[in-house]
């Protein structure tokens, strides 16, 4: 998106974008594509919905902890870059 565009508001591009024919045939099909694709591959589960509702609550308590993941994972990540420097080292790369 050009800088042009990002100028324009927000609620004037929406506008735009709702009266674009083409860009809301495309949205219709992908939606009716992927809801009947999702409708499929969960013919196959009796839980299928209480899969996704279960799915559903994992990521939101995965995402209202996510600063705590991220800086408990780290120090891990710093230690495997540093041991990775190493064994670069130890072969003789820079």
């Amino acid at each position: 998106m050009s800088d042009a565009e990002l100028a324009t508001p927000f609620r004037q591009r929406a506008d735009g974008a709702m009266k674009d024919a083409f860009l809301q045939e495309a949205l219709t099909i992908a939606t009716t594509k992927f809801i009947g694709l999702r409708r499929e591959a969960f013919a196959d589960f009796p839980e299928g919905e209480r899969l996704r509702d279960l799915a559903r609550e994992i990521k939101e308590a995965t995402l209202q902890s996510l600063d705590r993941y991220t800086t408990r994972r780290h120090p891990r990540r710093r230690a495997r870059s540093s041991s990775t420097s190493r064994g670069e080292r130890a072969r003789g790369w820079r």
